[in-house]
């Protein structure tokens, strides 16, 4: 079962499940315990909303330094939140495989249940598979958002509103806060580990390309975000005038994204590579690490430029900077001027079937940007 229909599983079964159990709360309700011992924690996409999510997980461990704390992740997100020293159990969760394999999801279910939890705090925006987890799992205090016609609050004994206008971090904050972990640093971090840093050194040394002498150039935002990225002539004429300055380029990307590296490679005269599908993802936090900059869209690899504090320019369209844009000072954010701008906040609801606030981005605009930020 593709990801794809997982997701449409939980979208269009996902409220009549949540209502079919509501009920059951007042039935039978959640054991009561005393202190919290034992926390579970839910995020199972995407990579760059779990790099946002780190300061609130750092808060529950600094509010609660004796708890055992475990962390229901998934495929797409494992290998960052993997990372975190703060979390004492890692549970992958692939949404597509427990649906086509109904015993597994059973017993998955069962063992959250066994574990005896005492809080369950869910960072999940939409998914409403994690507002069921965390009500199967027995919690007494079960904490998530409430969203606009998701009904993923119905499970939730605390429910923090999910506001259009507040940035990402500060929403996931506000989970944590519900959880008693108040005041908390908000600033970013991200381990990306030696011997990944050790592999892309050696790896640009043999494409000839000097450790933060080069520009990583992102091109997509994946083929189902289509609309959030900057078109194809733009990032040929981009790349043509970073390279005129004097620096490499690197394009990154997914083995789906290598044919329009390849186009823009061409361009460069020599001076650019093609990267895309080619690292893991902290080797690819480790190729952002030693770069010079980074100019991409609203995408993972923006977030992961922003938790390494590296000089970056990010390309907006329908997406909102003030949710979801960069957090890091040496960063400038270009964002189309059209009155329609920005339209997405659930991830799907585009306001129109091109991008024409992408297009209307001049190659100028961008450049300066990139210009400001590996000057200052």
């Amino acid at each position: 079962m593709s990801r794809k229909i997982g997701t449409f599983i939980d979208r269009y079964f996902g409220i009549p499940l949540l209502l079919l159990l509501y009920p059951l709360e007042f039935i039978f309700g959640s054991a009561k315990r005393d202190g919290v011992k034992r926390i579970l924690l839910m995020k199972l996409a995407l990579m760059g909303d779990s790099i946002l999510l780190y300061p609130a997980v750092r808060a529950i461990r600094k509010r609660y330094p004796g708890a055992q704390i475990d962390f229901v992740c998934s495929p797409i997100n494992g290998d960052i939140v993997k990372t975190w020293k703060e979390v004492d159990n890692f549970y992958s969760f692939d949404f597509a495989a427990m649906l086509a394999s109904p015993l597994k999801l059973l017993g998955f279910f069962g063992m959250m249940r066994s574990n005896g939890y005492d809080l369950a705090v869910d960072f999940e925006q939409w998914f409403r598979i994690t507002p069921i987890m965390a009500f199967i799992s027995g919690a007494s205090r079960r904490i998530g958002f409430k969203a606009k016609g998701q009904c993923k609050h119905l499970l939730f004994t605390d429910v923090v509103a999910h506001e259009r206008q507040r940035h990402e971090v500060d929403s996931f904050l506000d989970l944590a806060a519900r959880a008693g972990a108040d005041n908390a640093d908000p600033s970013l971090a991200l381990d990306v580990g030696e011997n990944n840093l050790a592999e892309v050194r050696r790896r640009l040394a043999v494409d000839g390309i000097p450790e933060g002498g080069y520009v990583v150039v992102h091109p997509s935002s994946g083929k189902n975000a289509w609309q959030r990225s900057w078109p194809k002539d733009k990032h040929e004429n981009l790349i043509k005038k970073i390279v005129g300055g004097g620096a490499k380029v690197v394009v990154t990307g997914t083995l789906d994204d290598a044919a329009l590296a390849d186009a823009l490679v061409s361009v460069s005269a020599g001076d650019a590579r093609n990267w895309c599908g080619k690292t893991s993802l902290l080797e690819l936090a480790a190729l952002v690490k030693l770069s010079k900059a980074v100019v991409c869209g609203n995408t993972g690899i923006m977030h992961m430029a922003s938790a390494l504090n590296k000089p970056l320019v990010a390309i907006h369209g329908p997406t909102n900077p003030a949710k979801w844009g960069p957090r890091n000072k040496n960063s400038v954010i270009v964002q189309a001027k059209l009155e329609c701008v920005p339209c997405l906040y659930l991830g799907f609801e585009y306001g129109c079937g091109a991008n024409r606030c992408m297009e209307a981005i001049s190659v100028e605009e961008v450049f300066e940007a990139y210009k400001k930020v590996v000057t200052t």
